[in-house]
């Protein structure tokens, strides 16, 4: 509930940054790259 409540403030407060972190996060890795813990 704490996660929702959060998120739901991100979108109201901070729209734009909210969907570019998303798109990163969503985003798979170059095609070549192998990875590790450090990279993530």
């Amino acid at each position: 509930m704490i996660a929702w409540a959060r998120v739901d403030f991100l979108k109201k407060e901070y729209p734009h940054e909210l969907a570019e972190f998303l798109r990163v996060v969503k985003a798979p890795f170059p095609s070549g790259v192998e990875v590790t813990p450090e990279l993530l």
